[in-house]
């Protein structure tokens, strides 16, 4: 089985160099919008279906402009992100090995496309 979650490009107060700065009354509202927004699209794309074993996963970030940014830094920002994910599908992320991949600026805005693949639970 394997789905595919595409997700909005997180926002910039979740990257780790702005949170640092940020007190955490105005990080941890967007952290938690983030991570809905993600757990609700990996049900969607998720269905009635679940996993048997924990998933193979991989995570694609498409920046949303040319703008440079540090790889550490994107898999940072995403860290509410794939909490949502990893609730939604019912596995802990602490076990995920996921294979990351940067690509060019995606117009018009940038995206982060997380692929889950495993067995399916009967």
């Amino acid at each position: 089985m394997q789905i595919r979650i595409v997700c909005p490009w997180p926002p910039g107060a979740l990257t780790p160099n702005a949170k640092r700065r940020l007190h955490w009354s105005r990080y941890s509202p967007v952290a938690k919008r983030y991570r809905i927004a993600c757990w609700t699209l990996a049900r969607e794309a998720l269905g009635l279906a679940r996993f048997a074993a924990p998933p193979s996963v991989k995570i694609e970030f498409h920046p949303p402009d040319a703008r440079h940014r540090d790889d550490d830094n994107m898999v940072g920002a995403f860290k509410a992100g794939r909490d949502g994910i990893a609730e939604a599908i019912a596995f802990d992320d602490r076990h995920w090995r996921p294979a990351y991949t940067f690509h060019p600026p995606h117009r018009p805005a940038g995206q982060v496309v997380v692929t889950i693949e495993g067995e399916a639970k009967v």
